[in-house]
């Protein structure tokens, strides 16, 4: 099984928690959710003495198989001496679909009143009382956590924590450092909206052409047609003329023998 190494995350979330005089302990402990951590070698020979476990906020109460693997998990932990930081997140369900305005209504992105938080973790509580070290949230800046963008909540749901596990350790606030994330993303969302800047403007200048183009082409056709008209009523007019004369001609020439008659 891969599990992963060492998290000085954890250490640190831990540094935050702690009373102002142990603040010179350091800590190192292991995150991962699999249970059959405890069990494999690579675990043992560290000899860690401190895990992490993520679980939904509602699983006493979600009536789903999370709470058999959570069962599981705490009942190793303590079996291998090790005790466990318990860290609070979103209901259970695929959270990465959470930033579509659509999906905000599933029950993994929503956020939980105060009310419901504080009789969930009442109820985990009275489930597991050997259970003393909490994160009230899990990456609480997170877009897939419903406390992203919503500080007073998660601080709200640290101090009922505070209220619920007193007298054990409750982590002030679980934050991301996702800064250079969120760089590399302004990079790129601004190298794309360059691109997509600089190929709309391709797209109108040759639509422009096109236009000038066109019009040029139809300005050309026109002139022709005008010419072609203009060529007829010439010609309409000579043949007119032409018709005229040799009338006036014959007129003359009739008048002429009609004289001469006389």
């Amino acid at each position: 099984m891969l599990f992963r190494l060492l998290t000085p995350l954890l250490s640190a979330l831990a540094l935050l928690a702690v009373p102002a005089a142990a603040q010179g302990a350091f800590t190192v402990g292991i995150a991962e959710n699999d249970p059959r951590m405890f069990s494999d070698p690579l675990f043992t020979q560290l000899g860690a003495k401190q895990s992490r476990v993520v679980v939904s906020w509602n699983v006493a109460t979600a009536r789903n198989d999370e709470i058999n693997r959570v069962i599981s998990y705490l009942a190793a932990a303590q079996a291998s001496g090790v005790r466990p930081l318990v860290t609070f997140e979103h209901a259970r369900g695929d959270a990465t679909i959470c930033r579509r305005r659509s999906n905000r209504r599933k029950a993994q992105c929503r956020l939980p009143s105060a009310k419901a938080y504080e009789k969930n973790l009442r109820a985990f509580k009275a489930l597991f009382p050997t259970v003393r070290d909490v994160v009230a949230w899990n990456e609480i800046n997170h877009f897939t956590q419903p406390t992203y963008k919503n500080p007073k909540a998660a601080a709200r749901f640290t101090q009922i924590a505070r209220k619920v596990f007193r007298g054990g350790t409750v982590v002030a606030a679980d934050i991301l450092d996702q800064a250079n994330q969120e760089a590399d993303r302004l990079v790129s969302e601004s190298a794309l909206m360059a691109e997509t800047k600089r190929r709309g403007e391709e797209i109108l200048r040759r639509a422009e052409e096109e236009q000038q183009r066109t019009q040029g082409e139809v300005d050309v056709f026109i002139m022709q047609q005008v010419q072609l008209v203009e060529d007829a009523v010439h010609r309409g007019t000579a043949v007119i003329q032409e018709a005229a004369d040799d009338t006036l001609e014959a007129i003359h020439e009739l008048k002429n023998q009609v004289t001469q008659q006389r």
